[in-house]
């Protein structure tokens, strides 16, 4: 299932930036203590640039080193594709590497 979160950026920012307040993953976190749920990502949209962590991203991307990064690129002539998944690269802590995204159906696609 997904939860949605209120975009926390500066107003003047968030056409292209998208901040998730730490407090309310950490309240989705203990809302899911005693069950079988557990976070394993987060999502957001590229309106205007391809589907590929960004510096920001990556920062957010250490503050939870075992999430999956799912980025949506929303111009469809973008490289890439529209959907792509990351992870922290654990190798170096500070790269993104792509992993593979699979729907509901089993179809999926190699990374880039």
């Amino acid at each position: 299932r997904t939860v949605s979160c209120e975009n926390t950026a500066p107003p003047r920012t968030r056409e292209t930036r998208f901040e998730i307040d730490p407090r309310r993953v950490i309240e989705e976190e203990r809302s899911l203590r005693n069950s079988e749920e557990v976070v394993v990502g987060f999502y957001h949209s590229h309106p205007a640039s391809d589907p590929v962590p960004s510096v920001v991203d990556r920062s957010y991307m250490a503050l939870w080193p075992d999430a999956i990064w799912v980025i949506v690129g929303v111009e469809v002539e973008m490289a890439g594709g529209a959907v792509r998944a990351w992870s922290l690269d654990p190798a170096d802590g500070k790269s993104a590497r792509e992993v593979r995204v699979v729907s509901a159906d089993g179809e999926g696609e190699e990374p880039n």
